[in-house]
């Protein structure tokens, strides 16, 4: 990395930390921040310059989130106070993270990041900007604009940044045609294998084989792909075009995963199912008996059913719903699962590392995932990621018509604005969610069912007496397909 804004002189620094303060005096002066012990700002600031220093080594969405983490556990007071010793960038940094997720203040964000009195920004700012919109799922044009900005300076990761720029479009536009062509036509000028396997993706995702055809026949490099990608891995082996003997094992894995999640939206239809968020909205509550009486139970990537919170959370557990994370403790839990859900939007259609998925795939760890297109209308409506528990709710929605208030625990959905994420441990909430918007999803979806729910089986007397009388109305199973 080199040193950024080293040169920016004191009398800059002052006239740019006037600006700043000046401009959002309290603005974030509230309660959602993590409490730290005396003199932790300094470390915690030196964690943050470590975190931006990964970024800048390996630019990524992923590694911006791990900044934008860093940077949440500061508060206004603390940037002031270290501005004037601290590298500028960081500090920088630091305001644009708070006002872009907490005051969803782009232009705010963006007159501090690039403040005149620091000069014309250099690459490695134009970087950290438009990966921070990314990463914050900003849907404004100012994300463009930083796209923009990093096609004509040609950087070096042009082509990753152009990948998250078209998973960007595919979460929020849609994944179609549309989107197809405009993978196209960033191919034309960028040369790159990210977007060759970006518009192999989309095509199998679209049923396009034809394309997929032509993209194999003219890059063979993605013959040995097929680990990456699931769907690719089926589609080399039923038209005979790859040579390796592993290509089975996907494709067989691919299959299985279809109809593991087939197998558990019907057994979301037919049983009674307990939704166990982790909200520390249940300490005290006594619940914990109620909850291990359903014949599912469902928890959330790193939740704890030790004996000490068992009598408010219970202890049962059948399906982990979680991310694609490659962590001990993630896996730990899923190899006690009856059904793992890998709940990310169209999760089999994005290469993707999936070594730490396939050894508990080898274990018999049986691998779910949401279908094609679920999220789409959840991160259309609420202009973010839905949070692992809502998207989940979305699915029990489909699946069986209602969700009823009595069967979701830990779901208060507002804690987390007040820095309170889960019942068991001090964990930072995902500030990258709108949590306010999926507390008003959530209460519409329970609300409108209270007619029916006196009791916790009232909802599923309803929905049973609608599939008797309107049975071409009560199918509805989502399909996963295979490609």
């Amino acid at each position: 990395m080199n040193s950024v804004d080293e040169s920016v002189n004191q009398g800059n620094k002052n006239s740019r930390h006037q600006s700043v303060t000046s401009s959002c005096p309290g603005r974030f002066e509230r309660g959602f921040m993590v409490e730290r012990e005396e003199g932790g700002v300094e470390s915690a600031f030196a964690k943050l310059q470590e975190e931006v220093n990964g970024f800048l080594d390996n630019p990524s969405a992923g590694s911006a989130f791990n900044f934008i983490n860093c940077a949440t556990e500061l508060k206004n007071e603390d940037a002031i106070k270290l501005s004037d010793n601290d590298n500028s960038l960081v500090v920088r940094v630091f305001w644009a993270v708070n006002y872009v997720l907490f005051d969803k203040d782009v232009f705010a964000a963006q007159e501090v990041f690039f403040s005149k009195s620091c000069g014309e920004p250099s690459d490695d700012e134009v970087l950290i900007w438009f990966f921070l919109l990314v990463r914050c799922r900003v849907l404004v044009d100012a994300t463009y604009e930083a796209f923009s900005t990093v096609r004509k300076r040609q950087l070096s990761i042009l082509g990753k940044a152009a990948k998250e720029m078209v998973r960007l479009k595919w979460r929020y536009e849609g994944p179609d045609e549309q989107l197809l062509n405009y993978i196209f036509q960033l191919r034309q000028s960028i040369k790159s294998k990210e977007l060759t396997r970006e518009s192999v993706a989309l095509s199998l995702y679209l049923n396009k084989t034809d394309i997929v055809a032509v993209e194999v026949n003219e890059h063979a490099w993605l013959k040995h792909e097929f680990n990456r990608l699931l769907p690719l891995a089926s589609f080399l082996f039923e038209n005979n075009l790859s040579e390796s003997p592993d290509v089975i094992f996907y494709h067989n894995m691919h299959l299985e995963i279809l109809h593991n999640s087939s197998q558990l939206a019907q057994q979301i239809k037919e049983e009674t199912v307990a939704v166990v968020g982790n909200s520390p909205c249940e300490l005290g509550s006594g619940k914990g008996k109620v909850i291990d009486s359903y014949s599912l139970v469902v928890r959330f990537n790193y939740f704890s059913v030790r004996e000490h919170y068992s009598s408010d959370y219970g202890r049962k557990f059948d399906v982990h719903v979680r991310g694609a994370g490659d962590t001990e403790e993630l896996a730990d839990r899923s190899s006690d699962a009856r059904f793992v859900v890998l709940n990310q939007y169209d999760f089999l259609y994005h290469f993707r590392r999936w070594e730490h998925l396939k050894a508990l795939y080898e274990k018999g760890v049986r691998l779910c995932c949401l279908p094609s297109g679920h999220h789409f209308p959840l991160q259309k409506e609420l202009k973010a990621e839905p949070s692992l528990g809502l998207s989940f709710l979305k699915f029990v929605k489909d699946v069986t018509n209602h969700v009823e208030r009595s069967q979701c625990f830990g779901f208060s959905l507002s804690d987390q604005l007040s820095g309170k994420a889960h019942y068991f441990d001090h964990r930072q909430p995902a500030y990258t969610h709108n949590w306010i918007k999926e507390k008003q999803i959530f209460e519409g979806w329970v609300d409108n069912n209270d007619r029916f729910e006196k009791s916790g089986y009232l909802g599923k007397a309803f929905v049973r007496l609608k599939e008797t009388f309107f049975p071409d109305k009560a199918d509805t199973t989502p399909r996963f397909n295979a490609p």
